[in-house]
């Protein structure tokens, strides 16, 4: 094996790790992202779209992306009909199609604009565009797939003569390209279907209890769905087969979507009822708990909103939060934050608490909290060495430590919290 073949092995077998690191973790380039943003929201804005959680109900959900989707079919079926759409086989019989590739090219790239805009800005306002764009991108790439499939069902059955390391192009049929009006159709199917089984079940009694097993039952899918993408693309197409490494590809990238829509409507009700983390903005220890513990149980839980300040900012505190679990954290005056508090505590479901910095601001939050929402629903976290369960004076207290072993003691205790708090 040479050195060329040995560069192409390693760089295989390291994308999915990269990739992985892009989605789970933050990165140089997130950060990069964050800082250009620069973004200082203000607290009101925010609170009124938040507690509004959208822009409404919409049996539709992404009506941009189903038209952008529908008209470029339109566009591509138009042009095989005119004969300006062909397909390569090679001297193997593998089929590939230029358009798909490029379809398949600009739908990565939209996705990928859509984790910007996630990275630049977690707030609610944003959400409409970032699914959007997630959405719409994960369509382009199944559009892709989909005239790959049409092409080689067209030519199945017939016999062509291909030179040796050659190659012979063949029009595309329309009719062949007729089936990219099946993902446009895909999307208004799945559009009515979720928009209609959300409506349905927050409207039950009990709905947002119904609501949260639901979104729980799909955290670890979507997960799931991602790392499926990425491996097979990369190492099935290397190491066992193509057949095999696009038939799972494709099964992932439609999994990916039903989850892209799910998540959209759960997550629309979840923002009316989010879970509220405070701390002091000067307790060192409460960056590595929330990353550690705190975020990624109560993503399963609900959407995690907070503030932030100059002294800690958003991408900082959320550094090390898997990009599936990150929450809308905003940054409120000296004079506004305790009014944005007030009004979150007014909506929120539930109030975890960090007081191992017990500062004056630190006290008024917790009482605040207890009278709001009650101790049932607030738990209080602090950091202690050695750390203890909670004790029998203090049932809703959970002492934490940073070291690896004891982090996972107190996500459980945390999970059992929320599922005890939630009723599930």
């Amino acid at each position: 094996m040479g050195w060329g073949e040995i560069v192409v092995v390693i760089a295989v077998l390291a994308l999915p790790f990269v990739a992985y690191r892009l989605i789970a973790r933050t990165t140089w380039l997130e950060r990069l992202v964050a800082r250009m943003a620069s973004r200082r929201f203000s607290a009101l804005p925010y609170l009124q779209s938040s507690a509004a959680g959208d822009r409404g109900p919409r049996p539709v959900p992404f009506p941009v992306s189903l038209a952008v989707l529908t008209l470029a079919a339109a566009a591509l079926i138009i042009a095989a009909a005119s004969g300006a759409l062909a397909m390569t086989i090679d001297f193997h019989g593998r089929v590939s199609t230029s358009v798909g590739m490029v379809v398949s090219a600009v739908g990565m790239l939209v996705a990928l604009a859509s984790l910007v805009v996630h990275w630049a800005s977690s707030q609610v306002r944003w959400r409409q565009l970032k699914y959007e764009l997630m959405a719409g991108g994960w369509g382009l790439l199944i559009m892709g797939a989909v005239l790959d499939i049409s092409a080689e069902a067209q030519i199945s059955g017939m016999t062509l003569e291909v030179r040796e390391f050659g190659s012979v192009a063949i029009p595309i049929a329309w009719q062949s390209a007729a089936s990219l009006l099946g993902v446009p159709a895909l999307f208004l199917v799945l559009g009515i279907a979720t928009h209609a089984a959300a409506r349905r079940m927050a409207s039950r009694e009990a709905g947002y209890r119904r609501t949260l097993r639901l979104h729980r039952w799909i955290t670890p899918l979507g997960k799931l769905a991602v790392l499926l993408f990425i491996i097979p693309v990369h190492l099935l197409f290397a190491v066992v087969s193509y057949t095999a490494a696009a038939a799972i590809s494709s099964a992932s990238e439609l999994t990916l979507l039903v989850y892209i829509f799910m998540r959209f409507e759960l997550k629309r009700a979840l923002w009316a009822h989010p879970i509220l983390y405070l701390r002091s903005f000067h307790n060192d220890a409460a960056l590595s708990a929330f990353a550690r513990i705190v975020a990624p149980v109560a993503a399963r839980y609900g959407v995690l909103i907070g503030l932030v300040h100059a002294a800690q900012p958003r991408h900082v505190l959320q550094g090390q939060v898997a990009t599936l679990d990150r929450g809308g954290f905003v940054e409120a005056s000296d004079e506004e934050w305790r009014a944005w508090v007030k009004r979150s505590l007014a909506a929120c479901q539930f109030v975890v608490i960090d007081v191992s910095a017990l500062t004056g601001n630190v006290a008024w939050e917790l009482q605040a909290a207890l009278d709001a929402v009650g101790p049932a629903r607030a738990l209080v976290m602090e950091h202690r060495e050695p750390p203890g369960e909670a004790t029998e004076q203090s049932p809703c207290r959970l002492y934490y430590s940073n070291d690896r072993k004891r982090r996972r003691t107190a996500r459980r205790a945390l999970d059992r919290w929320f599922s005890a708090a939630a009723g599930s």
